[in-house]
């Protein structure tokens, strides 16, 4: 085209703009013409283009006065995006675009995000930032859709990540503005003044003339960017923040990409967008990875600003980002401490710790942040990275705790600086000061910061183990100065690092140790206790050797001689300790610890690991000998004596034992260097004998014992003579203390002698006197003094004697004779003498004590055999205490043991063999120790030096062994005491034999016997006691130690049979024989046990019941089987770790036993078979997972099994097995277990049903895994298998075994998804069943409760249906609703219609309705041919008797109907119609409304298509009688059903009038008198609605119907056929035919009138009563004279003169009441039927106005309204008061006027009721009124006048102010009136004269 012919056309385009005068005008012609002018703007020709832009510039000055015009921007865009157009066309095109966007309203501008979005690709910038602005702009109108393809539709950015980044970009900086701007004007010269003070910019000022301080975390470009050419307003700034977020929350863009924005947003101040993104990034911040380098180079940016982090050279400055606000940042902290790797970008992290802890303008808050994360960046930061921030940042925090001064921040720096500590050592290590100046910071900071102090330095403590030596030294130093400072933490801390920094054998890091270890402080003293005995046995269960180790402990001379140099220094200076007079280095307690640790020190150095136990200790002597001699041979004498010194020291002043023992230790392994020292101090070992602590009198008995034998002879006999002499004293104590002396002081001397190979010989007592007595004798005297002592009663006493007498004979032998003088020696009455003490029988009295104390003292003579007795009777007495017991046993096994040729041996393992007969458990250990002490006589180990000798190993040969008593006794035990019934007998053999064993087990007489011994074991592990079990199973195991390899296989062989099976050894049964333990089964009748075979038998006998001994056998074999077993498995337990290749072959067999007796229900066989299994299985879950199978079948097969220990067993059994475990391979199993356990959940014991129970939930958890759908065809398989046991469980009788089933249902069908579909038919079924079946049998019981009352029954379904919908049941089957096809249709439609159909319970019917509903809106489609079906079953529900089955059945229906076929629903509908119509069930007929409510509500349009049928129904059931409490709702169901389907009633009606005139029809033809009422109702609503507009012939119809309802008798609800009759001729007055038309079917008035007057004289009074007004309406609406007919009927009811004859006999109160309100209506009938005809009025005006005015006065009040209402009417209709009277009428007016003006004047006296005085003020201001207008006012008399104006006058006072003001107009009306003529008034007189006259002669007549 050529430039003229474009010009012509622009041309013709500015004319036409030209003429545009209005704004549709011109909106049109942009409409049209814009886009192609804009075109124009491509064009060659510079004319046209001059001229375009001329016309443009036209439009634009139109456009700028016209704001509602709206521009064309579907054109302009889809102009905008095609990339033909040049660039010039474009850049105008988006001005337009950008124009009309702003006119556009808001809904409209969402519509055009999807193509704005479109635009951005491939546009310049500033173009990009306006078509954001603009899509910025519409995001809070956007209705966000929820199905992501359409969300993505609407935002398409997918695939275009420049796009993305672009909107991305602008939406951030859009995030960061603030609400209000600060700004600053810029001058004409371009300038920029600086204001006094910040300006804030307005919304709407442009940007051009201000310069706008940039907010923080915007480039000036990224602002210009956002706001555009104008300041946008703050309201609308957080719209569109809002749209923002809710744009990011669409799912559109990767989280990571948006995470950014969201944090800036949580930051902002505006709550909508806070709440927005707080909860939108609660979703995100899981799914976002805060490691990702990406992801933490944003936070960091946006923390610190771009010209930081940014690697960019020469940025423009205008491109520069500052940091945020503070806000954000604070916002930003928690995410960068949940990022690790955050803490290795190390100048960004550096940046942001220095500006926020030690920046000019943070604050608390980010310098409480900042230090957290300091804490992140040393926690988590590589090495690489820590390495070269730690230097910086640690003078950082040392420099902030000495600068901060807030105690929290302050804190974290000191913990921060510990934690960069541990990590970086060297920081710390090579500058000693910061240690320093903390230490020195615990003691000047306040009490919270000491403990961050206290926390950092024990943090540190670890940093400083590898120190240079210099620094060692200078912590040395340190440590030292607050070891003993008065600041708690300080102590700690140098304890602290005393025990963490130096090694343990650190010698003045131990000192500071132990001067701690009495702190005031628990903790304090705990850990130095901890840290010194380092190396040191404190439980003796504890291998020594796992507590050696490399230097644990520091050399015994060295620390001796430092702890001597320090205590020497302490006492000069002022830490010495004052007590009394005394003055030592340290406290006792310290000091004793001191005592002890050297001591430690010392054993430590032989090898041997230092114990605390005492006897352990004196065990460790014998080593320490050896090394102390070692000792003495070289430098360290002097070190030895500086300890004993030390010892001296404490003893001094605090005799404490433990410091006392290693005094005596010292002194005995190093006798020859301090004996002299300590014979000089005898009289302060003296003073300790007499010692009020018994264990300071043994060890200085013991010191005593070993200074006194260093002596000489001469010397040694005065001590043991001062000692005696001591021994005779009166204080206890102090004999006690002599005793014990004298006991170790002759013991050691026959030792000394035996070791010097000095024979002894026996002393006899001269007869002569001594003057001068030898040692010897000395002895003598002292050993009967002692045996004496025996005999004592104290019990102090004899403890020391059975010590002295013990040690003696320990050592030696006794100096006493061997046997009693009266006593036969002859070898004959050996065997007599034993058999005699076999048959001695013990008797725990006092008398039998009292026996042997005479025994004893029946000779004076003190022997051998008299001091065992005396030893031995301590044993049985129950009152002697267990101490002396325990005493009097172990020396009694003494005794044999240093005499060579002790006679008694024999006797005194017999007495001790006694001790079998009484329990005395813990007594029979001393005993079993003293046996093989005695038993081993000579050759007994115990014979040593204990101080100086090890104990040596049994190494004996025959000959050798056939000199002592062990094989004798061990014959004895063997054959007498195992095989004994007594079970205490039993269990003290035991332990005899486990310590003969222990003992003597290298014995020839043991080694020959191990069969033996473990055939007694084996026997004693079947015993029903657990200790005895145990003890033979420790025999056991060290028979199997000491067994050769074949003996050891026949031992495990013989174990594994004694626990599968259970069996023991045949037990013969006596009378006697023990089968229960006592109470275990109560007692007899007689109060007697029952526990042997004879007393069961006698029970038996007694209850006439003897195979009862059979079933207590029974029971007592199952009880010893499993005592067998139990016993099998301690022994099994001790050898199981030493026999593992013997056990090997017996695994698979042990293995699924062994795990399933761990959880017998008896908690010692549980016990004992866990020991078991921790000895026998090293890696549980190997050897669990290997048998797996074979364990599972034995638990299996025991679920079932007999004994219910068994069924427990396995049921807890199977809960470990199954919990954490791979089954895949068991899914074939998991059937028949969860049939087995569900059987087993009903057990008859309780505690297997828990323990079932609790199987079958583990079995549940594992049917859930296993059915995931993540396991693909395992998971089929696993649901295949598993579902139809779970659903045959919901129909178990169990409460608990549905429960468990159900639960299992559920979560499995979560899990399995699409997998469910084959089983849904079964599945939906069986959970639909159990909606009832599962409910609370309470509820049934309830309702049962309450059936008789229906409101009550209904509501209860209705919670117990609410219940069930919010069930596990429902949700399942609502999530298996979408998995269901046609497929699964064809086999579970016929289901459901059988439950639909014959369900059982309300929840179930209500819940297969509810499914339908469901599977009506997922699956309509392949529903339809199943839906007549469906809905014929839904139909039968409607006889339940559950209102709520009902409910939801018709709701199911109106779901239904929108799949079914319009046959169906006109089926549905037909007999939901006939139903209505027919029945008589009113339950029926609110289901059927409420149907066809769900149907209006659900799918009104299938209820339009059929509205013919269902509406006329609807209209006709709206007007049904409510019955019941719930049938208002019903009828608003009926009402909203109408409502909603039609234009409204009037309309409704209109449209469907034929219908509704046939079901009125068919309604007043029932046979049911409540549907005749209801059809008349209908019929008078049909009436009032449409009124006139009724019309022939539906009106005529519809009177014929009435009229003919009418005939017959009367019924209930009869009268809503003359209420519809009323309607219909009142409101349709103006349709009625005429009379004589007949053309219609319609009956004449006539006839209407007719049976009116029939239904008139009913008897029935409130049916009279409505016949009556229907008939006045009609009369009075027709203007119809019938007043005569209704006079002949009425009169008799008002006139009151013809029933005074009647008043003697009185009516009943209901028939009076009746008769008032049939008085009232008859007055009112007769009112409205007062006629207009003057030949009626003529002859009835007299009688009713008579009638009227008698009835005023004798009536209530409620009958003299109606009367006053009459009068009114009679007025009002009366012939005489219209005018043109004759003299007659005026004579028949005057008569009216005198009878009625007296009634209404006494009317308006009745001051009582105001209704009757208003009324009569509106008579008579009507009939003045109307004699007013007659003008026949004269007939209105003065005497009349008088009356009215008199009570009128006295309405003045009326309480009733508008009546009062009525009256006062009425007076004034009258007042008013022409005065009467006075022959007028003469006449008048003469007539009312001659009337009254007439009057009074009618009256006579009467």
């Amino acid at each position: 085209m050529s430039a003229q012919d474009e010009l012509a056309l622009l041309e013709r385009v500015f004319l036409r703009v030209g003429s545009v005068t209005s704004d549709e005008e011109l909106e049109k012609f942009i409409n049209r013409f814009l886009p192609p002018v804009l075109l124009k703007l491509a064009s060659k020709h510079a004319g046209v283009r001059k001229k375009v832009i001329q016309l443009l510039a036209h439009i634009n000055k139109r456009l700028k006065s016209r704001p509602q015009v709206q521009l064309p921007m579907e054109s302009l865009l889809n102009q905008y995006k095609d990339p033909a157009n040049t660039s010039f066309v474009t850049n105008f095109t988006i001005m337009y675009l950008k124009d009309g966007y702003s006119r556009l309203q808001n809904e409209k501008k969402g519509a055009l995000v999807s193509s704005l979005i479109q635009c951005l690709d491939n546009k310049p910038t500033h173009q990009q930032h306006l078509l954001m602005q603009m899509i910025v702009s519409a995001l809070p109108n956007i209705e966000m859709p929820r199905d992501v393809d359409k969300k993505k539709a609407l935002f398409p950015v997918s695939g275009k990540p420049e796009v993305s980044k672009l909107m991305l970009d602008f939406m951030f900086d859009y995030l960061l503005l603030p609400y209000t701007f600060s700004l600053v004007p810029v001058t004409s010269t371009g300038g920029v003044v600086e204001p006094a003070r910040p300006a804030t910019a307005t919304a709407g000022e442009a940007t051009n003339t201000l310069k706008l301080n940039v907010p923080p975390g915007l480039s000036v470009n990224s602002l210009k960017k956002v706001i555009g050419d104008r300041i946008p307003d703050g309201q609308d700034i957080e719209l569109r923040k809002v749209g923002i977020v809710k744009f990011l929350s669409a799912d559109i863009l990767p989280e990571k990409d948006v995470i950014c924005h969201l944090i800036v947003a949580t930051a902002d101040t505006r709550y909508k967008v806070v709440t927005g993104a707080e909860i939108l990034i609660k979703r995100f911040q899981s799914e976002v990875d805060w490691n990702d380098s990406e992801v933490i180079d944003q936070l960091y940016t946006l923390f610190l600003g771009n010209e930081v982090t940014t690697k960019v050279e020469n940025m423009p400055a205008d491109d520069k980002r500052p940091a945020v606000a503070t806000r954000i940042k604070l916002k930003l902290f928690p995410y960068l401490l949940k990022s690790r790797e955050a803490t290795n970008h190390t100048q960004q992290l550096l940046q942001v710790i220095s500006e926020c802890v030690s920046g000019e303008t943070s604050h608390d808050k980010l310098k409480l942040m900042g230090l957290q994360f300091v804490h992140h960046v040393f926690t988590y930061s590589s090495e690489a990275s820590l390495s070269t921030v730690g230097p910086v940042l640690m003078p950082m925090m040392i420099e902030g705790t000495q600068t901060i001064t807030k105690s929290k921040q302050k804190g974290l720096a000191y913990t921060a600086v510990a934690k960069l500590s541990k990590r970086l050592p060297e920081l710390v290590t090579n500058d000693i000061s910061i240690i320093q100046s903390f230490f020195d910071s615990l003691c000047k900071e306040d009490p919270e910061m000491r403990m961050h102090i206290q926390e950092s330095l024990s943090m540190m403590a670890d940093s400083f183990k590898n120190m240079a030596k210099a620094n060692l030294m200078a912590m040395e130093a340190i440590i030292m100065t607050n070891a003993e400072k008065a600041e708690p933490q300080a102590r700690l801390a140098a304890a602290q690092y005393a025990a963490q920094v130096f090694p343990s054998n650190h010698i003045p890091s131990r000192y500071v140790l132990l001067l701690n270890t009495a702190d005031s402080k628990e903790d304090i003293r705990q850990m130095c206790l901890k840290a010194v005995h380092v190396g040191i046995k404190h439980d003796l269960s504890l291998p020594s050797d796992s507590l050696k180790g490399s230097d644990l402990m520091p050399g015994f001379q060295e620390m001796a001689h430092y702890t001597y140099q320090q205590a020497k220094l302490r006492l000069k200076g002022k830490s010495r300790v004052t007590i009394g007079t005394m003055v030592i280095p340290f406290t006792p307690i310290v000091f004793n610890e001191i005592i002890f640790y050297l001591r430690s020190t010392l054993v430590y150095e032989t090898g041997v690991t230092p114990v605390m136990d005492a006897l352990e200790m004196q065990d460790q002597a014998p080593g320490l000998y050896c090394h102390v001699q070692e000792m003495l041979k070289g430098p360290g004498r002097g070190t030895l004596i500086n300890y004993v010194d030390l010892i001296m020291e404490l003893l001094k002043v605090s005799a404490e034992p433990q410091a006392m023992y290693c005094l005596v230790e010292i002194v005995a392994i190093a006798t020859d260097l301090f004996a002299d020292m300590f014979l000089k101090k005898l009289d302060w070992i003296k003073n300790l004998m007499k010692s009020g602590r018994e264990a300071i009198r043994d060890l200085s008995a013991q010191l005593m014992s070993i200074v006194a034998n260093a002596s000489d002879e001469r010397q040694l006999t005065a001590i043991i003579t001062d000692m005696l002499s001591l021994a005779k004293t009166k204080s206890l104590e102090v004999q006690h203390g002599a005793i014990l002396g004298l006991g170790y002081t002759i013991g050691r001397r026959y030792l000394l002698d035996r070791k010097q190979d000095i024979v002894v010989e026996n002393m006899e007592v001269d007869d002569e006197p001594a003057t001068s007595q030898s040692l010897a004798e000395v002895i003598q005297q002292a050993v009967v003094f002692i045996a004496k002592t025996l005999d004592k009663d104290q019990e102090i006493l004899c403890l020391g004697a059975c010590t002295a007498i013990g040690e003696i004979g320990r050592n030696g032998t006794l100096p006493v004779p061997r046997a009693s003088k009266t006593q036969s020696t002859e070898k004959s009455n050996s065997k007599k003498d034993e058999d005699d003490i076999n048959k001695d029988k013990i008797i725990d009295t006092d008398e039998a004590v009292e026996d042997m104390k005479v025994e004893g003292n029946e000779d004076d003579e003190i022997n051998l055999f008299s001091i065992v007795k005396k030893l031995s009777s301590k044993l049985y007495s129950i009152k002697i205490p267990h101490k002396l017991k325990e005493r009097a046993c172990k020396n009694l096994g003494f005794i044999p043991i240093g005499d060579p040729d002790f006679p008694h041996t024999q006797e005194a393992l017999m007495l001790l063999m006694k001790t079998a007969n009484t329990k005395q458990i813990e007594l029979q250990f001393t005993v079993g120790e003293a046996i093989s002490q005695a038993a081993l006589a000579f050759h007994c180990p115990a014979r040593r030096d204990v101080w100086r000798q090890e104990e040596l190993t049994l190494d004996l040969t025959v000959e050798e062994a056939a000199k002592d008593e062990v094989e004798w006794t061990l014959l004895k035990i063997l054959k007498e005491y195992v095989t004994c019934e007594n079970p205490h007998k039993k269990q003290a053999a035991c332990i005899w034999l486990l310590s003969m064993v222990k003992r003597c087990g290298a014995h020839p007489a043991l080694k020959c016997r191990f069969k033996e011994l473990q055939q007694a074991f084996m026997d004693l592990l079947s015993e029903n006691s657990e200790f005895t079990q145990d003890v033979a199973s420790k025999g056991l195991s060290l028979v199997y130690e000491q067994s050769s390899e074949e003996g050891r296989k026949e031992l495990v062989t013989a174990l594994v049979d004694r626990l599968m099976t259970g069996k023991r050894a045949k037990q013969t049964v006596t009378d006697d024989t023990k089968l229960f333990d006592e109470g275990t089964l109560g007692k007899n009748p007689t109060g007697g046990g029952l526990s042997t075979y004879k007393e069961l038998c006698s029970l038996a006998s007694d209850l006439n019941q003897p195979d009862l001994v059979y079933k207590f056998m029974h029971l007592a074999s199952h009880n010893a089987m499993w005592n067998s077993r139990k016993g099998a498995a301690f022994g099994f337990g001790t050898i199981a770790k030493q026999a593992s290749e013997q056990l090997a072959v017996h695994l698979p067999k042990i293995v699924p036993r062994l795990y399933r007796y761990q959880y017998d229900p008896n908690r010692q066989i549980q016990q004992a078979m866990t020991s078991i299994w921790s000895a026998l299985v090293t890696d549980e879950k190997k050897v669990t997972d290997q048998y797996l199978l074979e364990i599972l079948k034995d638990v299996q097969a025991n679920l079932t099994n007999p004994q219910w220990r068994n069924r427990e067993s396995s049921c807890r059994a199977m809960v470990d097995l199954l919990r954490n475990r791979d089954l895949d391979s068991l899914v074939g199993e998991l059937p028949e277990l969860w049939s087995t356990c569900l059987r087993v959940i009903d057990d008859i014991k309780a505690t297997v049903r828990e323990a079932a129970e609790g199987a079958c939930r583990q079995l549940s958890k594992v049917s859930i895994k296993l059915c995931d759908i993540d396991r693909g065809k395992l998971g089929v398989e696993a649901i295949a298998s598993v579902l139809p046991c779970l659903l045959k469980g919901l129909s178990s009788g169990i409460d608990k075994a549905k429960q468990i089933c159900l639960d299992a249902i559920v979560k499995i069908a979560k899990n399995a998804g699409k997998m469910l579909t084959p089983h849904i038919p079964l599945l939906v079924i069986a959970l639909l069943e159990s909606l009832s079946g599962l409910e609370d049998n309470r509820l049934n019981y309830l309702s049962s409760r309450v059936s008789a009352n229906q409101g009550v029954v209904e509501k209860l379904d209705d919670i117990r249906v609410a219940a069930a919908k919010s069930s596990a049941m429902m949700e399942t089957i609502t999530l298996c609703t979408n998995y269901v096809d046609s497929e699964v249709l064809k086999e579970l439609v016929p289901r459901l219609i059988d439950v639909i159909k014959y369900g059982v319970g309300v929840n179930t019917k209500v819940g297969a309705a509810n499914f339908m509903v469901m599977l009506s809106s997922h699956c309509p489609r392949d529903l339809e041919e199943y839906a007549s079906k469906i809905l014929s079953s839904l139909l039968a529900g409607f006889s339940d008797r559950s209102a709520a089955v009902r409910k939801s059945n018709s709701s199911a229906i109106g779901h239904l109907v929108k799949v079914a076929k319009d046959s169906s629903v006109e089926k549905l509908l037909n007999r939901i119609k006939s139903w209505y119509l027919e029945k008589d069930d009113d339950s029926l007929r609110d289901a059927c409304g409420l149907t066809l409510h769900a149907i209006s509500r659900s799918n009104s349009d299938v209820l339009k298509n059929h509205a013919s049928v269902a509406l006329p129904l609807t209209f006709l059931a709206m007007h049904e009688k409510p019955q019941k409490a719930n049938s208002d709702h019903v009828e608003s169901i009926w009402e909203d059903i109408w409502l909603d389907s039609t234009p409204g009633t009037e309309g409704g009606i209109r449209l469907y009038l034929p219908e509704l005139v046939t079901i009125t029809q068919d309604a007043l033809a029932s046979q049911s008198w409540p549907r005749k009422a209801q059809g008349a109702r209908a019929i008078s609503t049909i009436a009032s609605k449409l009124g006139s507009s009724l019309t022939q012939p539906h009106l005529g119809q519809l009177l014929k119907l009435v009229v003919k309802g009418l005939a017959g008798r009367t019924w209930d609800g009869k009268e809503e056929l003359l209420k519809a009759l009323t309607s219909l001729c009142t409101k349709s007055k103006g349709s009625l035919v005429v009379e004589g038309d007949t053309s219609s079917d319609q009956p004449t008035m006539e006839d209407i009138l007719a049976a009116l007057l029939k239904e008139c004289k009913k008897e029935k009074v409130s049916y009279k009563v409505e016949a009556l007004q229907c008939m006045s309406t009609i009369l009075l609406t027709h203007d119809i004279d019938r007043f005569a007919d209704l006079a002949e009927i009425l009169y008799p009811v008002i006139d009151k003169t013809k029933k005074e004859d009647d008043d003697d006999e009185e009516e009943d109160r209901e028939a009076q009441e009746e008769q008032l309100i049939l008085e009232e209506f008859a007055y009112e009938s007769l009112g409205k039927a007062w006629p207009k005809t003057r030949h009626t009025q003529e002859i009835q005006h007299e009688r009713f106005c008579g009638l009227m005015c008698a009835g005023v006065e004798i009536s209530t009040f409620k009958i003299q309204v109606h009367i006053l209402k009459a009068m009114s009417q009679f007025l009002q209709r009366l012939v005489y008061l219209q005018g043109n009277l004759s003299s007659e009428d005026e004579v028949v007016l005057s008569s009216i006027l005198i009878k009625i003006i007296p009634v209404l004047c006494s009317r308006l006296a009745i001051i009582k009721y105001v209704a009757i005085r208003r009324s009569a003020v509106k008579i008579i201001d009507d009939m003045v009124s109307r004699l007013s207008s007659a003008d026949v006012t004269v007939l209105l008399t003065n005497n009349l006048r008088g009356h009215l104006l008199d009570a009128l006058n006295k309405m003045g006072a009326d309480p009733d102010r508008p009546l009062r003001d009525h009256a006062a107009d009425v007076r004034k009306a009258i007042s008013g009136l022409p005065a009467i003529p006075e022959e007028e008034v003469e006449e008048m007189a003469t007539e009312a004269e001659a009337e009254q006259e007439l009057k009074d002669q009618g009256n006579v007549t009467e």
